[in-house]
């Protein structure tokens, strides 16, 4: 799974015995529901598979929103199945199968802590500590941040880039830019957004979720 993305799972279920030399019984009128674990959220809903006799597989294709900050590893993903069984129609069984899935691991991060000196109607230093809270280091990382105010500016631009090095897991950084504030500016909070742009364990280029 690719996190932060909405993807199609495919799975495929058995009607089978654990002894491979033993037969099972048909299963009349199945259908199977993918259920929400560890924040992966099924976007669709319940499917009708029908008859599934001794041996026999169907496939379950669902969508699956996957969230940007799920941890790295095996999940299993819970699916109910529900059936008939031929020798007694009136009775609906149920049972539950795991699908086991995979998310690679990877760097994430957190802010850390935000402290700033800049004044209204001047500039001042934005010291910003970022935290990586993933799995792997993340190399060659840059700080990237964008203003959604234009009252708050770094120097003249909306935008600051800051190169922050290599940051292994549960390693924090610390960078400064500096930040203007126009004279017609609230005392108040402004929210900032902020990106990490790093290179992956392999050497891939990644960039984080969006953080504030």
């Amino acid at each position: 799974l690719q996190p932060g993305t909405t993807q199609q799972l495919t799975i495929e279920l058995t009607n089978d015995a654990a002894d491979r030399d033993e037969r099972v019984e048909p299963a009349l009128d199945v259908n199977a529901t993918v259920r929400d674990v560890d924040g992966i959220e099924v976007l669709s809903s319940t499917r009708e598979i029908g008859r599934m006799g001794d041996g026999a597989t169907r496939t379950v294709t669902v969508q699956i929103d996957v969230p940007a900050d799920i941890a790295g590893g095996t999940h299993r993903i819970p699916i109910t199945v529900q059936y008939r069984d031929e020798d007694d129609e009136d009775e609906v069984l149920t049972t539950t199968v795991y699908a086991t899935v995979r998310v690679q691991e990877r760097a994430r991060f957190d802010v850390e802590s935000v402290e700033s000196a800049a004044p209204v109607g001047g500039s001042g230093t934005v010291a910003v500590t970022i935290r990586n809270v993933g799995e792997e280091p993340a190399g060659n990382a840059v700080l990237a941040l964008q203003s959604g105010n234009s009252d708050l500016t770094f120097g003249r631009s909306a935008t600051a880039r800051r190169f922050m090095g290599t940051l292994g897991p549960n390693e924090t950084r610390t960078v400064e830019v500096d930040a203007t504030l126009v004279d017609s500016a609230e005392t108040r909070e402004y929210a900032v957004d902020a990106t990490v742009e790093y290179e992956a364990v392999g050497g891939a280029s990644a960039t984080s979720q969006s953080l504030s």
